[in-house]
């Protein structure tokens, strides 16, 4: 077993080898689980595969792969499991909230990954295999979830990220989304794209525009007074004008959780370095994207 798949920070040599010793043991048993005790060889894949799952249980202790310092890995390793099965209940339990609360708008990308995750959990099995996620999670967030996470705790992030973004787009009708997601990306419907950027944006302008934050239309004189704002501004700047504006645009929507505040600041900042290269107010555009203003 290569070290530097251990957390050897901190530990000794005897230490190390102590938790080798165990995961070498506990592998040893969960392939004789795997097999009903029919081999104890299987394919090097398998193996990696069934390992990765044991460390990812182990990490549901606070001490993580530690644990097996100071307590019997078989007991270990069921209590992780435990614990893994309790965050899956906690996961099909948000997947439905998702199913049941969807934007006004549809896009496939989104409802083929609900579908997937829903039919990934009814077949997840934290036993064996509890690292693993569905490998067909196509919708794009906003901000994606991190690829450090694993089984069920990077299902519950992705599930949290996407209901805040839902929730937000929740707040407009579909005639005033779908103006503006058609300017976005005329195939919004069928291809892999984002709901929550374009709204968001737009509704981020109307805020700074004092026009009605739900209609989500940008006219056309609008663009060269949210240049005026931007122009010759230092990324620091705009950094700090888009906050005051974030913040604005919270409180008029009425946004009470945190969590849904902070996802939306972060977007705000990911559209500095865009707007700071912008050098016309049709630039704009491409940032705030909007309809023909007929209004």
């Amino acid at each position: 077993m290569n070290e530097s798949f251990l957390p050897v920070e901190g530990l000794t040599a005897d230490q190390i080898l102590t938790i080798q010793q165990q995961l070498y043991l506990l592998l040893a048993r969960q392939t004789q689980k795997y097999t009903s005790g029919e081999s104890s060889s299987i394919p090097e894949e398998l193996a990696a595969e069934l390992l990765d799952s044991i460390c990812y249980c182990l990490e549901q202790h606070e001490a993580g792969l530690h644990v097996l310092l100071h307590q019997d890995g078989m007991e270990a390793l069921a209590e992780g499991i435990r614990q893994v099965g309790r965050k899956q209940v906690r996961s099909s339990i948000a997947w439905q909230q998702v199913c049941n609360h969807l934007p006004p708008v549809e896009n496939q990308s989104m409802l083929d990954t609900l579908g997937g995750i829903g039919t990934f959990l009814k077949q997840y099995n934290p036993r064996f295999f509890a690292h693993q996620i569905p490998g067909d999670i196509d919708y794009q967030l906003s901000a994606p979830v991190s690829e450090q996470l694993k089984g069920v705790d990077y299902i519950n992030e992705y599930l949290k990220h996407l209901a805040i973004e839902n929730s937000f787009l929740r707040q407009f009708t579909k005639e005033a989304l779908e103006p503006v997601l058609n300017a976005s990306c005329p195939d919004y419907r069928g291809l892999l794209i984002n709901l929550y950027e374009p709204v968001a944006a737009n509704a981020l302008g109307c805020s700074m525009l004092d026009r009605d934050i739900h209609a989500l239309v940008i006219p056309p004189d609008g663009y060269a007074v949210l240049y005026g704002y931007f122009a010759g501004r230092t990324t620091e700047k705009i950094e700090q004008i888009l906050n005051r504006a974030a913040q604005k645009l919270t409180e008029q929507l009425d946004m009470q959780s945190d969590s849904a505040k902070q996802y939306f600041y972060a977007y705000t900042q990911r559209l500095v370095p865009r707007i700071a290269v912008v050098h016309s107010s049709e630039g704009l555009r491409g940032i705030f994207p909007s309809a023909d203003y007929t209004n």
